[in-house]
């Protein structure tokens, strides 16, 4: 299943979703980005996420010109504010309509148009993310396409033009960014190459520069452009967009592997440029605990949503002994939480526990 290439698809509108949880100044970074893209036809939606930092009165005064934004990556450009913003709430955003609580008009081109939507709580980027959607396809003016995009990020300007090519040019529901670190010198993720079943037996990344743009079985989900039909292709088949029993991690790779099986394809956009930064302090030795949590925990929920019969098994043998081993590694090096949260992980795994961890604050 594929795109039509005969179709205009330079006037294909994009919505951006961009998750904000407590990280307002990544979150401004990544959006000063975003208004850099020489795509005609996109808005931004950014859902914030139960954040307890100001996080949306700091967004708000972004958009009006009152915090500019100069980081070694990007830098703060006068001329694209004010910005137009809506402020939208979670509730009726799942009722099924987009009723304005707080609205800043201003005459400027649509693509720089932001919509926030707030939520009293945490939802968890699978249903954040879902929400988001929700309100971008029930809008007059629903988008063909969909692109997540992790707020710790910024974007080459060229990024969703070289998506959407690559969306028509290979026949692609789903394209994902080569997403750089920092620097731009390494290359974090690309295509994986692997049969689908094994994921689950260890998560890597393929860190390699492409030659050409290429099929893949997953893209990463910090820059991941969908078209709509594969969207609704897996609500109308599952249930749902992104699963939300995962609520953090692994939420883009059970995606892909349905919508695989339903007949879409999916590929790596060389030229499609993302830089994610780097994480190392203390905020993020906490988001490693819960890194290590999601991941170990998701992936027997996704096995089991996806693989059967000898694969099922072969998972079952192979993948809590292999987590116990690391397990062992890590209370040998003297890691006491993080092996504490691969066991609890494993544990809710196999006890069928969805959802938020108890310890995530």
């Amino acid at each position: 299943m594929g795109l039509n290439p005969s179709n205009n698809e330079v006037n294909k509108k994009v919505a951006i979703i961009i998750l904000n949880w407590n990280c307002w100044k990544d979150t401004l970074e990544c959006l000063e980005s975003v208004q850099r893209l020489n795509y005609p036809s996109y808005e931004i939606i950014v859902l914030d996420n139960g954040s307890t930092d100001r996080s949306v009165e700091k967004i708000i005064e972004r958009c009006k010109g009152r915090i500019p934004v100069n980081t070694d990556s990007v830098k703060f450009s006068p001329e694209l504010k004010p910005v137009r913003f809506t402020i939208l709430d979670r509730f009726n955003v799942e009722k099924g309509d987009r009723p304005v609580q707080g609205s800043n008009i201003i005459q400027v081109p649509d693509n720089q148009n932001l919509i926030i939507i707030q939520s009293s709580e945490n939802l968890g980027f699978a249903e954040g993310n879902n929400v988001a959607i929700k309100s971008a396809f029930n809008s007059s003016n629903p988008p063909e396409f969909v692109f997540l995009l992790n707020n710790d990020t910024w974007v080459d300007p060229n990024c969703l033009s070289h998506l959407i090519e690559t969306a028509f040019k290979e026949k692609a529901s789903i394209v994902g960014s080569l997403v750089k670190d920092q620097s731009g010198k390494k290359t974090i993720f690309s295509v994986d190459p692997r049969r689908p079943e094994f994921f689950y037996r260890k998560m890597r990344h393929y860190p390699h520069d492409l030659m050409n743009d290429e099929p893949t079985t997953m893209v990463c989900g910090c820059a991941m452009l969908i078209h709509r039909s594969a969207l609704m292709d897996h609500e109308n088949h599952y249930g749902y967009f992104l699963n939300t029993k995962l609520f953090l991690y692994g939420e883009e790779t059970e995606f892909c592997l349905n919508a695989k099986r339903l007949g879409h394809n999916i590929f790596v956009s060389k030229k499609s440029l993302v830089y994610h930064k780097d994480k190392s302090n203390s905020r993020e030795n906490h988001r490693n605990l819960l890194t290590l949590y999601y991941m170990t925990r998701n992936a027997i929920h996704i096995a089991n949503n996806v693989l059967s019969g000898f694969w099922l098994i072969f998972f079952h043998i192979v993948y809590p002994f292999a987590r116990l081993k690391v397990i062992i590694r890590m209370l040998v090096e003297g890691k006491i939480k993080e092996a504490s949260a691969i066991y609890e992980g494993i544990r809710d795994g196999y006890k069928g526990i969805h959802g938020k961890w108890r310890k995530q604050r």
